[in-house]
């Protein structure tokens, strides 16, 4: 068996064509539609606080389990329209969520080239 050696500059294969930075993040941004179109059911932690702006309510999601600072992270938006209702739901029910809990949301995903983001 022949030993495999890693790519230089000067192999032939690596002058095959190469996908650019936009055609990447395109194919990216397909492939995320044709997986999660429509809106998904995640559970996971809030990490950091949650920030209310204008109505507007941001946070960050990750695996609870994951106490990792590395662990993969989801920037989370509930619109106002929506977040006002929950909200309402929340202090009817004498519900506070914050920095470490729990929860289980149901969204669409976004993706996001200009900053690399999933939310």
């Amino acid at each position: 068996m022949s030993e495999i050696l890693p790519k230089t500059l000067f192999d032939k294969d690596v002058l095959e064509p190469a996908l650019s930075v936009t055609e990447l993040f395109l194919k990216l941004d397909h492939a995320l539609k044709l997986s999660f179109g429509s809106p998904i059911w995640i559970r996971g932690e809030i990490r950091d606080r949650m920030t209310v702006k204008n109505g507007v309510c941001y946070f960050d999601l990750s695996d609870p389990e994951s106490k990792n600072s590395y662990a993969p992270t989801i920037n989370c938006v509930i619109w106002k329209e929506s977040y006002s209702k929950i909200e309402a739901q929340l202090r009817a029910n004498k519900v506070s969520i914050n920095k470490g809990s729990v929860i289980k949301l149901r969204g669409v995903v976004k993706y996001f080239p200009g900053r690399s983001t999933i939310q």
